[in-house]
Order: structure tokens, then sequence, then C-alpha cells
């Protein structure tokens, strides 16, 4: 129970936009915001 959840900044929802146009996958998305 010690993990904490946190909601994504429009900045993040921004690059993850970008990212899926460029065909990127989630784990290179997650890779580039820090996040799993």
């Amino acid at each position: 129970m010690g993990q904490h959840y946190s909601h994504l900044s429009a900045e993040e929802r921004g690059a993850i936009m970008v990212g899926k146009a460029r065909g990127e996958s989630a784990r290179q998305l997650g890779r580039l915001l820090g996040r799993s």
C-alpha cells in the first residue's frame, strides 16, 4: 500500500498525444514522462 498515484498534468497529456501520433509505445512514453 506504499504506492501513490497522481493525475496527469496538461503538459503530460499533451506529450502523450504527440507521442501517440508519432507511433511511440506506452513504454517509451512512460520512460519519457518518468512514469510507469
